[in-house]
């Protein structure tokens, strides 16, 4: 199909509006009255709103404070903080192996009040059994490890919660301690039931 030239005129009439200016519909929509830029949307409710996958091969995404480039997301503010919120009860869910800290890690748990008395708990291990009824001699454990040799890392210590008793109402759970000794588990001690 061809297609013909456009005056300087005409088109200096078409760009410079105030009504809303649509390519395909929802190809691109610009909607002047509220200075706002739909792609994949006719109504656009931000600034920028794109409706679709979006995909930036190479270079930098640069969102107000925060940049992300290749698989790094970085504050471009000094000494700032980061928050993921799940929002409310969700979760968030982080899918990896290792977690890495240059120079250790610290859980900060806000308290619910003041009071002297309170207890707060920054980390809960928990079994989550994704099917089949949990029996006993199953539980939750705790592994201490020391890199020996480059990327060799070796479990010298363990704390292991095994149920003992599952019945409703009448559960019962070890606590057990092991350490290696000359290369292999060594022996293990049980805690106090905890009542």
């Amino acid at each position: 199909m061809a297609i013909n030239k456009i005056a300087g005129e005409t088109l200096e009439s078409n760009l410079i509006r105030s009504t809303d200016l649509s390519f395909n519909d929802t190809l691109l929509h610009l909607d002047v009255s509220n200075g706002r830029i739909g792609i994949g949307t006719a109504s656009p409710s931000s600034t920028l709103n794109v409706v679709g996958n979006t995909a930036i091969t190479s270079g930098t995404l640069a969102l107000d404070q925060i940049t992300i480039a290749g698989n790094k997301i970085e504050s471009t503010v000094s000494n700032a903080n980061l928050t993921l919120d799940a929002n409310g009860t969700g979760t968030v869910d982080i899918r990896a192996n290792t977690l890495l800290a240059q120079d250790g890690l610290k859980l900060i748990t806000n308290a619910p009040d003041s009071a002297a008395d309170d207890i707060v708990y920054p980390m809960t291990f928990a079994h989550h059994s994704i099917s089949g009824t949990p029996v006993a001699g199953s539980g939750t454990g705790i592994k201490f490890e020391l890199e020996t040799a480059n990327d060799n890392f070796e479990t010298s210590g363990q704390i292991d919660v095994i149920a003992q008793d599952i019945t409703g109402l009448q559960e019962d759970f070890d606590m057990v301690f092991s350490t290696m000794i000359s290369g292999t588990s060594g022996p293990s001690r049980s805690a106090p039931n905890l009542r």
